[in-house]
């Protein structure tokens, strides 16, 4: 029963802690005790499976008090009970060096945990027993049963530290009070300088949920590697995720824009720094969508550089929206250590936008540029030191905060004073970490520290101002450009450049021939080929892809833009529940990396008459947790179109969306199809812009199974016009109402010569640029 367990794990802790086995005479396992009380109630509840008797027998258990009454054993001698302890402990010695079962490791809880540990304590207290919530020390002479018994403890709950009690006896204290059980770390003694080290670096990964690292330290050792004193054990990373929180300063008014990502957002997630990046630039295109168009800001400023690219990918519907980086480091997570604004984030229980006031009532005395500054000197303030830059700011005990203020009321003189004992204490804290003289610097680096950008060296500063006058020098001696141009009256245009800035040419940051020369290595990617098997509903096909098929798919494709095919195939013959995908049919189209333009029209040919269509397939250039709500509204409007053409007729049953997802030296393949929610939802969607539109949901689709295999072959089909099916480069020809043909043939690569002629008539424009000496315009007067 499990109160037989219980009472054994007791007993099991008690004789680890008092006992031995006895092998002259009759083989026993024997536990010694000042009282009887406490073992006494431990064989009560095991008499069942082991019956207590006064006097020793060939099974059960039996007491024996000595003869001064002081103390008095317990043996049991029941075969069974004594080989299962000699078939683990015959190797022990009588100094106290013994070890845990491996069951204790792998099968007991905490709380059965905390009962092996509460009879090792009643051992070490003559039988009296502990309560587990107060603090304890367990003695033993062997500094391995030392470890066992810390690392016992640690996986009950409890914070355990060891000490030398004497020349051969130590003592682990362990406690689960909160104020004792944090890790104390002292300076001093627990860290050390930096060494370089040689040999083997073990790295550990472990889930951010349930499971973490214990990590000791050692501070002494004799010459035998023997541990002689170590620090606390300290929790190494996140044992629980926690709320997160972005924030959006407007530094002309002071409002301050919070959201709250709750926690599980990470839940199940992985490379979580760069879903923290595109989460935040997400939901800053949210709340910039949200606003009046009067109120959109016209730039946006980057604290962190690493946000840019996440930015301008997802503000692409904002182009009048100027994005940029700073060179400041703006302390806004100090905001997070206020209490107010720190126990609405902490006490969030799901995702939620609140918007704060920073300024306070500043704005009613002073400007904008002398409430920003006010704002940033108390943040670098708080980021350096909490505890000093909060008794700053309240000068004296009558010092008030209002109930919709953050900041404590103060008048104009008192802030003066504030400010200039929160740069007082920022500067200190710069000069003691940087070994430098506050006194002797300037007041622009004064500024520059206090608002959080780089101060250079002076032989930096004298190496950049030498750069700049040799670039001023040069310029002075570069030679005059002239070129000569027509306009499309005819008109001849002269222009003379004499500076380097006037003949640079324009780049763009997602320049086609970067992206055509990264395109060359998509082959490499399918060495690597992983298909998502989680979640799969039990009722839908299977679908079945030729690797051939997905090979070239992967190799005329481009890493960012997205590129589509529709699929044919059929059922093998006798399996019904099983689809073969035999073609793949490239239509004209044009794409960006979040969806793809497709003709109203589907294939027809008469290679697919005897096909039934399956669905489509697209690339997307990264991996997705779920079905976008763009490829739901994609392959909803499908099925609505093609409803009422039989020959043509897609099945909402049996067609899917597969996505090929390029994810970091490999491609990831997952196969959905749509829900009758997911259907009527995506036939009236309208929002193709946004990663969450109102009414999508996970409820939208399903994942289905999918397979590659290698035993049949498919084959592609392409448009007739000279295979030309990429129009992202001649997107004015490709309509949605346009008519195509279709032929047998290997489609050409996304970056072929066929689908940018725009390209190689600009170079044939400047080799004949030279022949032409006058512009042909009629003579109206002639």
């Amino acid at each position: 029963t499990d109160d037989e367990v219980d009472a054994f794990l007791e007993l099991y802790g008690y004789w680890m802690g008092s006992g031995y086995l006895s092998s002259g005479g009759l083989s026993e396992v024997v536990l010694e005790s000042a009282s009887r009380g406490y073992l006494d109630s431990l064989f009560a509840r095991l008499r069942r499976v082991l019956p207590m008797s006064a006097a020793r027998a060939t099974c059960g258990a039996y007491v024996s008090c000595h003869a001064d009454t002081s103390s008095c054993q317990y043996g049991i001698v029941e075969a069974a009970w004594f080989e299962y302890f000699s078939d683990e402990y015959h190797r022990c010695d009588d100094t106290g060096g013994r070890w845990f079962w491996a069951w204790v490791w792998q099968r007991l809880d905490m709380r059965q945990l905390r009962l092996v540990v509460s009879g090792l304590c009643a051992a070490n207290s003559g039988g009296a027993g502990r309560s587990g919530s107060e603090a304890g020390a367990i003695r033993t002479p062997s500094p391995g049963f030392r470890d066992e018994v810390q690392r016992l403890l640690l996986h009950s709950g409890y914070s355990a530290v060891f000490t030398r009690v004497a020349e051969s006896e130590w003592a682990v204290h362990y406690t689960e009070q909160p104020q004792q059980a944090e890790p104390m770390l002292s300076v001093r003694k627990h860290f050390r300088g930096v060494a370089q080290q040689s040999g083997a670096v073990w790295c550990v990964s472990v889930p951010s949920k349930g499971q973490f690292i214990m990590v000791r330290r050692v501070l002494e050792a004799d010459a035998n590697g023997q541990v002689l004193a170590a620090s606390r054990p300290v929790v190494v990373g996140n044992t629980k995720p926690i709320n997160g929180a972005m924030t959006i300063l407007n530094p002309r008014t002071g409002q301050c824009f919070i959201k709250v990502i709750h926690s599980s957002v990470w839940a199940g997630q992985k490379r979580l720094g760069q879903l923290a990046k595109w989460k935040t630039a997400e939901e800053t295109v949210a709340l910039v969508r949200s606003l009046p168009v009067e109120e959109q800001p016209n730039q946006l400023i980057v604290s962190r550089k690493g946000m840019l690219d996440p930015l301008e990918v997802t503000m692409l519907d904002f182009p009048n929206i100027t994005i940029r980086g700073s060179e400041m480091q703006l302390p806004l997570q100090a905001l997070l250590k206020i209490e107010k604004i720190g126990d609405m984030i902490l006490k969030a229980t799901e995702p939620k936008m609140s918007m704060w006031s920073c300024y306070d009532n500043w704005l009613a005395t002073v400007s904008p540029y002398t409430a920003f500054s006010r704002l940033v000197l108390i943040l670098r303030a708080l980021h350096i030191n909490n505890e000093r830059a909060k008794i700053v700011l309240r000068p004296d005990k009558s010092t008030v905060t209002e109930p919709h203020h953050l900041w404590p009321t103060l008048s104009d003189e008192q802030w003066i004073k504030v400010e200039n004992q929160l740069k007082d204490l920022i500067l200190a804290d710069y000069g003691k970490k940087n070994n430098v003289n506050v006194a002797s610097l300037t007041a622009s680096e004064i500024r520059d520290v206090i608002l959080g950008m780089e101060i250079q060296a002076p032989s930096q500063q004298r190496q950049q101002i030498a750069e700049i006058e040799k670039q001023a020098r040069e310029q002075t001696q570069m030679t005059a450009v002239t070129t000569k141009t027509h306009n499309v009256h005819g008109d001849e245009i002269v222009v003379t450049t004499t500076s380097n800035y006037e003949s640079q040419a324009f780049k763009s940051k997602t320049e086609w021939r970067q992206r055509a020369i990264a395109a060359q290595n998509l082959p490499l990617r399918t060495k690597h080929l992983y298909v998502t098997s989680d979640d799969i509903s039990d009722t839908a096909h299977t679908y079945v892809l030729p690797k051939n098929l997905l090979k070239q798919f992967i190799a005329i494709a481009d890493p960012r833009t997205q590129i589509a095919g529709y699929l044919f195939g059929v059922s093998p013959a006798g399996n019904d529940q099983v689809k073969e995908v035999h073609a793949i049919v490239m239509v004209p189209q044009w794409a960006t990396h979040l969806q793809v333009h497709l003709p109203d029209r589907m294939p027809s040919h008469e290679y697919l008459r005897d096909l039934e269509p399956l669905g489509w397939i697209h690339t997307t250039p990264n991996e997705l947790l779920h079905l976008s709500p763009q490829d739901v509204t994609i392959h909803a409007r499908i099925l609505a179109r093609t409803a009422d053409k039989p020959k043509v007729r897609w099945d909402g049953e049996r067609t899917v969306v597969m996505t090929c997802a390029f994810t970091p030296g490999s491609c990831s393949l997952t196969a959905y199809k749509l829900t009758p929610a997911g259907f009527e939802w995506g036939r009236e969607n309208m929002d193709m812009t946004s990663s969450s539109p109102d009414g999508f949901s996970p409820a939208c689709f399903e994942r289905v199974q999918m397979l590659l295999s290698d035993r049949f072959m498919g084959f592609f089909m392409v448009p007739e016009d000279d295979g030309i099916w990429n129009f992202n480069f001649m997107g004015s020809m490709h309509r949605p109402d346009m008519a195509y043909g279709l032929q047998l043939d290997v489609p050409r690569d996304f970056y072929d010569a066929m689908h940018r002629p725009s390209h190689f008539m600009t170079f044939g424009a400047l080799e004949t640029a030279d022949a032409v000496d006058e512009a042909d315009v009629e003579d109206e007067l002639a």
